[in-house]
């Protein structure tokens, strides 16, 4: 831009007028402004939005972890305060019933006092004090007023047992109210409480079993392949107990369940291919070693190692960006570029409190792959159509690419039913794109 307005100034130094007019330089203001609120929106909309959008992830995702640690916590806890609940609701209920009854009692009588006597079935005539010849006597006035301040005292008396009755239903089937609200209310507390309490057990087996629980995704499936993996540990001893008696079946068994590490040849086969494809990037050709390591209780790397150099020099990866890879022996630490670590879920923070239980992560040289993720990916991939294969190489490239310089959402989901770009954090949400696990054409690039 600096260039075009020298250009642009006019040629006084040829002695020929300036070809700027205040038009021209008005316009080419306009258009500087123009640029400058374009890179502003192009960095919101990149850069700001995508941070902002993972750090609101990262921090429901620490809440859900800290309201599921809560209610572990507070299983026991509410499982015998629902029991005292319930014993109350009983006590209250009961009284409620004898209340009740001792209302129909009360209400059964007020009904017989309120039936017409006999002595006021009497004709009108005679209430009205005279004799059959139409001549009132003295007595009979005396017995009319008497009869007249009996039945006036008697009605105000039926009035105020009338409202004493409503009063006292109305409360009465208010208070059965409360009490059937409580006892349904603690009813659904006690289930709730009991699958909870089921649900934490549940978690802490799995987690001793294999470190591979449900962390964070608020993933019940998650939760059900940790107990499967412990189903499985407990079924793997039965049959080692069961087969003790056989070594020829046991070492059978161990060659069907346990990889076989990739041979030289195959090693050089895959190298070859990559340095191929990274020859032929038209990107200067970058090789880069690792190493393979473990923390926690992960099981045995021959899988992890063979997945990891498969993926990394796969001509659909990395190398189109002209970058290779080679394992390292292990026996000088300082020789590798970076170390991939298969790591177990509660040790995910040993290496930075930025990393989570819940995913893997990167920390310098230190590429981390959780071990739960590993096993079982995540719902929402699996849901999108994902395997679990394909979620392995996706987040070995994903972690691998931020050490070779890439950034979390530096690009995200271009379209609906598109492939989702690599660096997208496609473990919390594909956005409405399908699930990818080799970086887009726009990615292809590293830095040191």
């Amino acid at each position: 831009m600096n260039a075009d307005k020298l250009t642009n100034g006019g040629n006084k130094s040829n002695g020929k007028p300036g070809s700027g007019k205040p038009g021209s330089n008005a316009s080419t203001v306009i258009r500087a402004i123009r640029d400058w609120f374009a890179g502003a929106l192009h960095v919101l909309a990149h850069k700001v939005w995508p941070a902002v959008r993972s750090f609101t992830t990262r921090m429901v995702g620490a809440i859900g972890r800290a309201l599921r640690w809560g209610a572990a916590q507070l299983g026991p806890i509410a499982v015998r305060a629902a029991g005292a609940i319930r014993s109350a609701a009983i006590r209250a209920a009961g009284a409620i019933a004898r209340a009740a009854r001792h209302l129909v009692s009360l209400g059964s009588q007020v009904i017989g006092d309120l039936r017409p006597s006999a002595t006021s079935a009497d004709p009108a005539a005679t209430s009205d004090g005279a004799t059959s010849d139409g001549v009132m006597s003295a007595g009979n006035a005396k017995s009319s007023a008497a009869n007249n301040a009996a039945k006036s005292s008697a009605g105000t008396a039926h009035v105020y047992l009338v409202r004493r009755i409503v009063v006292f239903g109305s409360a009465a089937l208010i208070v059965l109210a409360i009490a059937l609200g409580i006892v349904f209310g603690v009813h659904a507390l006690v289930g709730n409480g009991g699958a909870g309490a089921d649900d934490a057990g549940s978690s802490t087996q799995s987690q001793a079993a294999g470190g591979a629980g449900d962390h964070g995704s608020g993933s019940g499936k998650d939760g059900a392949s940790g107990k499967d993996t412990a189903a499985e540990s407990q079924s793997d001893n039965t049959d080692g107990k069961d087969n003790a008696d056989n070594k020829n079946n046991e070492g059978s068994s161990d060659q069907q369940s346990t990889p076989e590490p990739l041979s030289a040849d195959e090693r050089s086969a895959i190298l070859a291919k990559a340095e191929q494809t990274a020859s032929e990037s038209g990107n200067g050709l970058i090789t880069y070693t690792y190493c393979v390591a473990s923390k926690g209780d992960v099981g045995d790397l021959t899988e992890f190692a063979n997945t990891v150099f498969s993926t990394l020099n796969d001509p659909r990866g990395w190398p189109r960006a002209g970058a290779v890879f080679q394992e390292a022996d292990g026996t000088d630490p300082n020789a590798c570029s970076m170390t991939l670590t298969l790591a177990a879920a509660d040790q995910m923070t040993s290496f930075s409190t930025e990393c989570s239980d819940e995913y893997s992560c990167r920390v310098g040289n230190d590429v981390i792959i959780n071990i739960d993720r590993w096993n079982n990916a995540t719902e929402g991939w699996r849901n999108a159509g994902g395997t679990v294969e394909r979620y392995r190489t996706m987040v070995i490239n994903h972690e691998v690419g931020h050490r070779l310089g890439h950034l979390d959402n530096e690009l995200t989901c271009p379209a609906v039913n598109q492939p989702a770009p690599l660096m997208q954090q496609q473990s919390m949400d594909l956005l409405g794109c399908v699930p990818n696990e080799w970086p887009l054409d726009e990615e292809l690039w590293v830095s040191e």
